[in-house]
């Protein structure tokens, strides 16, 4: 262990600030003299990917941040951190950079696949979950991104623009809660900027709050490229600058000391937390430098697929459509442009190269073999933004099956006759490529690269080829040009904005014929200049026949006739969702809602699977019998659909965040993202179900709202102990609940959520009702057990705002109402209490 005391007074102030900034993407900066070693960090909201975003290890993938909320589980949580901390352990990471804990305040943003709810109750509860998981094994948590990282759109230079009530209640509270109940050893500050001022120069947000008010006493890192400026982000509480070469420390820092903008104990007070992570890494025994590995084991796979089948909620099921069995059906239809995707998780910083990944499809067959229920599969439509990966159709010389050739260049190897000799040579297992890190160093800044493989169709006729890329690239298929992205591009959205546009082209081709693919790349234009993550380059290349849609739909219309039922797999990919992008609207893509639409008409036996990591527009959700809300389920997530579909599971989730009709009845819809720089929270703290229910609008489906193949009663509510003690200024409020399943058949588990609604009048507007707490319990077929709650003063409070950096939070004297339910709408018992005396508090 480093001996802070010992070691700070033999640091020179070259040394100190080295400290405080990261010796590269992943890693803070070593000092051999005194044996301070280099902390390694990682992405990890969806797995954990280690070190590198190009030809890295594989990981495995778990399902994402709202799949995970769906469990309402606080246990599967700590399960998930445990699980995840192996996976850390195993790539040699002494930090995982999540949970993401920003709120879904719109369902257009980006990331919303990382966050966990739209509710801060269930956010910081279930990231605390989350965190104690990791941190119990050594890892160390990094809760992100404080504070409201709610868009993707001009993130870096916009300003949220919230009242002090809705950030207390709401924004701070979710982040509140994760560090109150596990104490996070570090915490990323966000790109944006709250009212105005960057977070990671804040001193309201990370010096009156966090470290002052709240006594938080962890490391503070930036988003990476997060750090704006030098002295206020430093004097403001923020320790470490990532990713490394600094940016705005070095050379900077000592500017600033020399002109009086900074003390030298402001560099001290960071130098002492960056070094208190390094006695954590040190004392965690995970090895400095590592080289990677990866966790495959039936016992994880296992994990994985379970909690895959907990973040499924079972939306709707009239007439006992689900679960699917012999006696009602012999054979099954599966159609829709999502039935043969692996749809693992959104994209950006949170993708990864998983281990193994599953379709829905496949998972379907699986389940449907074992009750003897013949499938049959036709697409219906594609609904792809970019063509689908050719990877599933390649076999390369040198790695394979699915595999793909890279040679680099220091010469243009198109332009001589002789062959080229390549500088760098590897395989890759995928046909998405962002070449950001993991590059040899003797790589020349500009070179070329040629990527070979075969690509063998699966069927006859005219194919569609599409090329992302940043810098410029041709594609060609026996010497044939068949997509050229050259000079002049468009900046696109891939590759958090590094790549372009996709340019796409069109050759026949005839199934089973194998042909010679190479795409010819160099790096010398860069296709995005504006980029805030630079990248030495990237590509993609994708490939799909060329089918008639009205085509498709016929033919899937005849096998819906021809079939007992029809699962329509449908929804959205990382292609949709993802770091650096919003989503344009909530529709899902293409001709999809048609497909259901008029396979309905064909047979009205019809279940819609949507995968999601937000939610979409269901315009047909009246008529159709069956909705199964599965989110991304990472590795395991076709496969446990097809578990729950059949009954091998029953479904237990419950919607961590509500689902609109259309997306102007969300209440923040007329105000995101927001014009000229700023967006503007006007719903203030009546966002999501508090926002629904305050102005009576229906929902396609409401929060905490979740169907079972069993059925449950709710007991009447028992108060156990009600402690309020006004000079102590605390609330302690024990209550028990009977839960029974009443079913016959299925085990299953119930979430029973206690929402507080206050009944007197108070001094500001508040939400008809708020989650204060929720258990979950599982039961086998006639059993009962019960469930406990524990109410804290935080449940009937509300901010009261003196100026725009000052206030308190409020317990108001007078009657709550406690209001028992299976989701927000569906209240099953009721509960008075009184507060005598109000009081007012503050702090943690």
């Amino acid at each position: 262990m480093l001996d802070l005391d010992s070691i700070l007074p033999q640091l020179t102030l070259v040394e100190k600030i080295s400290l405080l900034t990261g010796s590269d993407l992943w890693h803070t900066t070593p000092l051999e003299r005194l044996q301070i070693p280099a902390v390694r960090m990682t992405d990890g909201p969806v797995g954990v990917r280690g070190t590198a975003f190009f030809a890295g290890i594989a990981s495995n993938c778990y399902p994402c941040a709202t799949g995970l909320a769906a469990s309402f589980d606080r246990d599967l949580a700590q399960a998930f951190g445990v699980s995840m901390a192996a996976e850390c352990k195993a790539k040699g990471a002494h930090v995982s950079l999540g949970p993401t804990i920003n709120l879904h305040r719109s369902p257009l943003g980006g990331r919303g696949f990382e966050c966990i709810s739209e509710d801060p109750v269930l956010s910081g509860e279930l990231a605390a979950g989350i965190i104690k998981g990791l941190q119990s094994n050594g890892v160390a948590a990094c809760p992100k991104h404080y504070l409201c990282n709610e868009q993707e759109f001009e993130k870096h230079r916009n300003s949220s623009e919230v009242s002090q009530r809705a950030l207390r209640e709401l924004y701070l509270r979710a982040f509140q809660i994760a560090i109150r109940e596990s104490d996070p050893w570090t915490l990323m500050t966000s790109y944006n900027k709250v009212n105005g001022l960057h977070v990671g120069e804040h001193p309201f947000l990370l010096k009156q709050i966090l470290r002052e008010e709240w006594g938080y006493d962890g490391m503070v890192v930036s988003d990476w490229f997060g750090t704006f400026s030098t002295a206020e982000a430093l004097v403001s509480g923020m320790d470490l600058e990532m990713p490394g070469p600094s940016l705005f420390r070095g050379q900077a820092l000592r500017r600033a000391l020399i002109g009086g903008k900074i003390d030298e104990s402001h560099i001290d007070v960071a130098v002492r937390r960056v070094l208190g992570l390094a006695n954590r890494a040190i004392e965690s025994g995970i090895p400095f430098e590592q080289e990677e590995g990866l966790i495959d084991t039936q016992e994880v796979q296992d994990f994985l697929r379970s909690t895959a089948q907990a973040a499924i909620v079972l939306l709707k099921n009239e007439a006992s459509l689900l679960p699917l069995q012999p006696k009602k059906i012999r054979r099954l239809a599966v159609v829709g442009p999502n039935a043969k995707l692996q749809v693992l998780s959104g994209g950006g910083s949170a993708s990864l190269r998983a281990i193994r990944s599953s379709s829905p499809l496949e998972g379907i067959l699986a389940a449907a073999e074992k009750e003897s229920i013949q499938v049959e599969y036709t697409p219906g439509v594609f609904a792809h933004r970019y063509l689908p990966l050719v990877n599933p159709l390649v076999r390369s010389a040198r790695g394979g099956q699915g595999y793909l050739d890279l040679d680099f260049f220091e010469t243009d190897p198109t332009r001589s006759s002789a062959e080229a000799q390549a500088i760098h040579s590897l395989s890759v297992d995928t046909a998405t490529n962002f070449m950001c890190d993991n590059l040899p160093s003797h790589l020349p800044a500009q070179c070329y690269m040629r990527v070979s493989t075969t690509f063998v169709p699966d069927s006859s006729g005219v194919w569609e080829f599409g090329l992302v890329v940043g810098g410029q690239a041709t594609l060609l298929l026996d010497d044939q040009l068949v997509v050229s992205n050259l000079m002049p591009q468009t900046a696109g959205e891939l590759f958090l904005r590094n790549g372009s546009v996709e340019e796409r082209g069109q050759i026949e081709l005839e199934q089973g014929r194998e042909y010679k693919m190479v795409m010819q790349w160099s790096n010398f234009h860069q296709t995005n200049p504006k980029a805030s993550f630079k990248a030495f380059g990237c590509f993609r290349i994708g490939a799909s026949p060329l089918i008639d849609l009205e085509e498709g739909i016929v033919k899937a219309i005849a096998l819906a006739k021809d079939c007992d039922a029809v699962i329509v797999c449908a929804g959205l990919n990382e292609d949709y969702e993802s770091e650096g992008f919003e989503r344009p609207d909530m529709k899902l893509p293409g001709r999809t809602d048609e497909l259901v639409e008029r396979v309905l008409e064909a047979n009205p036996n019809v279940c819609v699977v949507v995968q999601s990591g937000t939610p979409c527009e269901m315009p047909w959700s009246d008529r159709v019998p069956s909705i199964v809300q599965a989110f991304y389920g990472g590795n395991a997530g076709g496969l446990a659909i097809g578990d729950v579909l059949f009954g091998h599971a029953n479904p237990s989730g419950k919607l961590p965040v509500s689902f609109a009709h259309r997306l102007s009845d969300n209440p923040s819809h007329p105000y995101y993202p927001g014009p000229h720089g700023k967006s503007h929270y006007y719903e203030d703290v009546f966002m999501g179900y508090r926002g629904f229910a305050m102005r009576n609008t229906p929902v396609l489906g409401c929060f905490g709202h979740g169907l079972s193949y069993t059925s449950f009663t709710i007991g009447e509510p028992r108060l156990i102990d009600q402690t309020i003690d006004v000079n102590a200024r605390t609330i302690d409020i024990q209550i028990e609940v009977e839960v029974t399943n009443t079913g016959s058949e299925y085990a299953g588990s119930e979430v029973v959520q206690l929402y507080v609604k206050p009944t007197s009048t108070t001094k500001v507007p508040r939400p008809l009702r708020e989650l204060a707490d929720f258990q979950k319990i599982h039961l086998e077929p006639g059993a009962t057990g019960k469930v406990r709650f524990a109410l804290k003063r935080d449940a009937f409070s509300y901010w009261l705002s003196a100026r725009e950096t000052t206030g308190a939070w409020m317990v108001d004297t007078g009657r709550y109402e406690l209001l028992f339910g299976v989701s927000s709408e569906d209240i099953k018992q009721r509960l008075a209490v009184d507060v005598d005396e109000g009081f007012v508090w503050n702090g943690l």
